[in-house]
């Protein structure tokens, strides 16, 4: 079995971020479906939450991880 094979058997799609990130995934697992025949094709979100003013700007720093 090749890769192509192997994707068309089932992905999953990663968004992480925000909402936008795992409509992109969705978007990205509707044109797999369409264009290569995948039979199953998961989006998947990572989110993370922020505050109302960032005082670190991008991803949570390491250290503030619980």
């Amino acid at each position: 079995m090749g890769i192509i094979d192997g994707i068309r058997r089932g992905v999953a799609v990663l968004g992480a971020g925000g909402a936008g990130d795992v409509v992109s995934a969705y978007m990205l697992c509707l044109m797999l479906r369409r264009l290569m025949n995948v039979r199953k094709c998961t989006p998947v979100a990572i989110l993370w939450e922020r505050w109302v003013i960032d005082p670190f700007p991008g991803p949570i720093p390491r250290v503030l991880l619980r």
